[in-house]
């Protein structure tokens, strides 16, 4: 899937998440989600979307968003906070190297240096730098 101005909609490793959408800068969430469902219709998506918004929220307990997407909209009331210690390992792994491999982007983020490298060092820790 492509990345786009503020977001970057993926293939998720997982059942459990088959799309994650990354926030990339520190706009929030609802600014690009009408974009994100623009996507997902085109791709006849219907299921569960994980939002990742390291970029916007940090690294704190409100960091993933997970919800339902019916075929045309995102539920908003479906949305909840998934604290990060319920994400799988894979999905666990998968965000980290995705923001590795961004870090680039993530200077528009609310992520100071320091916590850029911390999260390039933990990825080297995982294999995943």
């Amino acid at each position: 899937m492509k990345a786009n101005r503020g977001y970057s909609l993926q293939k998720g490793p997982s059942e459990a998440y088959p799309v994650i959408s990354f926030s990339l800068t520190s706009e929030r969430p609802e600014v690009f989600l009408p974009k994100v469902e623009r996507e997902l219709k085109k791709k006849a998506f219907r299921g569960t979307v994980l939002v990742d918004t390291l970029a916007c929220n940090g690294m704190t307990s409100r960091r993933f968003f997970v919800g339902e997407f019916d075929g045309e909209q995102l539920r908003r009331s479906s949305f909840k906070v998934l604290p990060p210690s319920r994400l799988d390992a894979a999905t666990q792994h998968f965000c980290l190297r995705f923001y590795v491999s961004r870090l680039s982007d993530l200077e528009n983020s609310v992520l100071t240096a320091v916590q850029r490298f911390k999260l390039k060092r933990d990825a080297s820790r995982v294999g995943g730098a």
